[in-house]
């Protein structure tokens, strides 16, 4: 689903007359579900412009709406806060502003579900605490009480760490991300910061230079992406430091698009190769489960390609000697929670505190 603002244009509809409706390319009239998004009509009738829901029958699609400076398009919008916060920017007319806006509130979202996921923990060492103590009869009584269907919520993915490189020229491993949260280390040769961009530094004898994410868990579904790149730079996915294993997302030098499973300094396998690459574009790694794709400019441009060699791992950026990047940023999912369920006598599922009780 997308929230795009688009402009209006009068057409004559058979019975109707003459008739106000959203301006868009011939194929999303017959191939695209679009929903005018009440609030926003107000807004901008006057304006000549209105803020929809489109749900495209192909997303490649969605390319042509970008490339038109008419046009403003917001990918991934999922709820009502991110989505309240982005029109306070877009009625300001600052549509940048609207899109950092839309980021902020989408990472309060999942600050707040890690603060609930922490409240799990301790109801589920409650629970556990009372399960020692507790007699048969309290926990019958709780089950039955507190039965009913699962119910499960999803946040999907949103922004871990990100960098813009945006400080004084310096090593980059042991450096503190720009957002205060993400920490850099260099693993295969080395990076460091000079003018506002990460530099591959590399040690002599060494082509190859790679830093990742130390303040990362590794995880299986991941999104790492890179801007304003130099060529024979890239951003790497599920990457492992200890055995320098991972994927890559890589502007060549001859500035096509290739997605690669890598092992740093030894084998570099290709996965599938894409477009051409200009600075500027933001390049993505992207893994979800067995689906790997290479992401130019937000949208697949290599993939889905089907590879399980690595399951899990952090993000990173790549580089060879005297190459720069810029903007790099790391996205994870976030998701969890149900109710339990009083199957034949049978608890399925559960809360923390059940969970803790029964074992």
């Amino acid at each position: 689903m997308y929230l795009a603002l688009v402009p209006t244009e009068r057409v004559d509809e058979p019975g109707m007359g003459s008739v106000t409706r959203p301006k868009l390319p011939a194929e999303f009239h017959a191939g695209t579900e679009t929903h005018l998004w009440g609030q926003a009509s107000s807004d901008w009738s006057d304006r000549g412009k209105v803020l929809v829901w489109l749900r495209p029958l192909n997303p490649s699609w969605m390319a042509t709406l970008r490339s038109d400076s008419e046009y403003v398009v917001y990918k991934r919008v999922s709820g009502d806060v991110e989505t309240g916060a982005m029109l306070a920017g877009l009625r300001a007319g600052d549509s940048r502003a609207a899109r950092q806006a839309w980021v902020a509130a989408y990472r309060g979202e999942a600050a707040h579900r890690e603060r609930l996921l922490r409240a799990v923990r301790v109801l589920e060492g409650l629970g556990a605490m009372v399960r020692r103590v507790a007699p048969a009869l309290l926990i019958a009584w709780l089950v039955s009480r507190f039965g009913g269907d699962e119910q499960t919520w999803y946040l999907g993915l949103v922004v871990l760490h990100a960098d813009n490189f945006n400080r004084s020229d310096r090593a980059l491993s042991g450096d503190t991300m720009s957002d205060g949260l993400g920490a850099w280390a260099n693993d295969v040769g080395a990076f460091s910061i000079a003018t506002n961009q990460a530099r591959a530094t590399s040690v002599i004898g060494t082509a190859d230079a790679t830093a990742y994410d130390s303040a990362m868990t590794a995880v299986g579904t991941q999104r790492a992406t890179i801007a304003n790149q130099d060529a024979q730079v890239g951003s790497l996915a599920r990457y492992n430091p200890a055995a320098n294993t991972g994927y890559l997302s890589y502007r060549t030098a001859s500035n096509a698009a290739g997605l690669y499973r890598v092992i740093v300094g030894s084998a570099y396998t290709l996965l599938g190769s894409g477009s051409s690459v200009s600075s500027g574009q933001t390049l993505g790694c992207d893994c979800d489960g067995s689906s790997i794709s290479l992401l130019l400019d937000g949208s697949s441009d290599v993939g889905p390609v089907t590879d399980s060699t690595y399951a899990t791992g952090v993000g990173g950026v790549y580089g060879i000697r005297d190459r720069d990047l810029d903007d790099w940023q790391v996205e994870v999912e976030a998701a969890g929670g149900s109710r339990p369920v009083l199957v034949g006598g049978k608890l399925v599922g559960g809360g923390p505190l059940l969970r803790g009780l029964i074992g």
